[in-house]
């Protein structure tokens, strides 16, 4: 039972990780006035140990004790004015300091889940996870994976431009909406996300982003400006020419009629949809990733393409005009096991190999992986608070949960680097899986089992339900009176 080496000794060591893990974490929650790290280690314990109903009453008392109400979380959380982007900056300088994480994928995406509409930055939108236009609160995420790690490393909550009205601003104070808060939109909002990245020197040489970042040239181009490789989703009708296109400001024939244009042009070449492109090209069978479920392998198809971008030009009179300008990219198709094709750009360079250019197209799949973590196993899908500081409160609690497992799971391969070799033989299999989140709950559950009420603690929570209510029927009756 013990082939794979999780022994009690591994418990031991999971169980002073966490102690030391918060340790490294504790003066993030230092307030000014007051010490109140007591109840970030309950929210951590909370998001690692439960894998359900994470209210902050549920969490208090399985975490705490049975009696506690979860005021004084609630309000560690809701009110409490702890600062959340040190410690995301922190998890990227640690992501950093790790060897084993160098070179790899910054993911953008965001996240939305629908909720009531009197919630900071909630309005109808579209939410990926419904797959509609709902009521709703949408966050703009980065994560960082390497070589099957994944973390969650910053996060910013979309605030639409409607939550800027002077009537929504009346608003602001009661729900902790930073005050210096100025309208972004998703796009200047990831921007933003990866030049904190860049600053804080996180180890990535790709982005990877979705159909909705993708198809922004804008963003496309930040990208390439800031020196790193983009591999970006992009819709299906995305136009695209086969050749570099001849740029100029059509002339105007003698003795025609109708006024001579003034803005530039693309001269006498034809414009193609990616998807239909797709016929045309010769096919690559590439393993791009080789999973405990088996070999992943994909048929793909490269190819070079160049797009056009819109910019303002002044001629020699100081009179602006339309201009456009191509740049040359590298379309990336690949046959999805739905027997339909998904479409890429990316800057890398033109003599990148395929086997590369397929694992960096493989590797935006684990932001999905990260997502899920954060809401399934953390609990991030659990909030209901509507303040904007609770919000960012949880996503940055549940970061810290996935940081402590990816660095659990990195120092379980590493210990064991040379009975995973003599595992992999025995079984016959070439590879292994790997500790999983569920997993190392398990294990510390043992160390850090959840609260359970005794007969006496019951007896006394129901005679206090029993007194509220009557209080809260008496104060009715006072009211009906009136």
């Amino acid at each position: 039972m013990e082939i794979f080496r999780i022994t009690v000794e591994t418990v031991n060591q999971l169980s002073d990780k966490l102690l030391a893990f918060f340790q490294s974490y504790k003066l993030f929650f230092k307030l000014k006035t007051r010490e109140v790290s007591r109840y970030a280690e309950t929210e951590l314990k909370g998001a690692i140990l439960m894998n359900h109903n994470r209210t902050y009453t549920e969490v208090s008392r399985k975490i705490i004790s049975p009696l506690d109400d979860g005021q004084n979380l609630q309000h560690f959380m809701s009110d409490s004015p702890w600062e959340t982007q040190p410690i995301l900056d922190n998890i990227q300088h640690q992501i950093k300091e790790t060897p084993q994480l160098q070179g790899g994928m910054l993911n953008i995406d965001e996240s939305g889940d629908e909720c009531s509409a009197n919630k900071a930055g909630a309005q109808k939108q579209y939410l990926g996870r419904l797959g509609k236009v709902e009521t709703g609160q949408v966050a703009v995420l980065s994560s960082y994976y390497k070589d099957n790690i994944w973390a969650m490393t910053d996060a910013k909550l979309f605030m639409p431009e409607s939550w800027f009205s002077e009537e929504r601003k009346k608003q602001w104070e009661r729900l902790h909406i930073p005050k210096d808060t100025i309208f972004k939109t998703k796009i200047e909002i990831a921007k933003d996300l990866i030049e904190r990245a860049i600053k804080n020197e996180l180890p990535f040489v790709t982005v990877g982003a979705d159909t909705f970042y993708g198809r922004d040239s804008s963003f496309r181009d930040f990208v390439a400006k800031q020196n790193k490789i983009y591999m970006c989703n992009i819709p299906c009708d995305t136009m695209v020419y086969l050749n570099e296109p001849q740029i100029s400001v059509p002339v105007k024939e003698p003795n025609t009629q109708g006024v001579a244009c003034k803005h530039e042009r693309v001269i006498g070449q034809t414009e193609f949809k990616v998807r239909d492109l797709t016929s045309q090209q010769a096919f690559h069978l590439i393993e791009v990733h080789n999973s405990e479920r088996g070999k992943l392998i994909y048929n793909h198809a490269f190819l070079p393409v160049w797009t056009v971008r819109n910019v303002q030009r002044t001629d020699a009179q100081g009179n602006t005009y339309n201009g456009l300008y191509s740049v040359r990219e590298l379309l990336v198709i690949r046959l999805e096991n739905t027997c339909q094709f998904s479409y890429a750009f990316t800057n890398a360079p033109m003599d990148t190999s395929k086997q590369q250019l397929s694992q960096w197209r493989s590797d935006r799949y684990f932001i999905e992986r990260t997502n899920q973590d954060l809401k399934t196993e953390a609990g991030w899908d659990e909030l209901r608070s509507s303040k904007y500081r609770a919000y960012m409160h949880r996503i940055t609690i549940d970061a810290l949960a996935l940081w402590f497992i990816a660095k659990c799971k990195m120092d379980i391969r590493q210990n064991d680097q040379i009975n995973n070799q003599k595992v992999k033989e025995q079984l016959g299999i070439d590879t292994l899986p790997e500790i999983s989140f569920a997993n190392i709950r398990e294990l510390l559950l043992t160390v850090y089992p959840l609260k359970t009420m005794s007969k006496e603690e019951a007896v006394v929570l129901v005679n206090k339900h029993l007194l509220n209510r009557s209080k809260s029927k008496k104060s009715k009756n006072k009211c009906l009176k009136i």
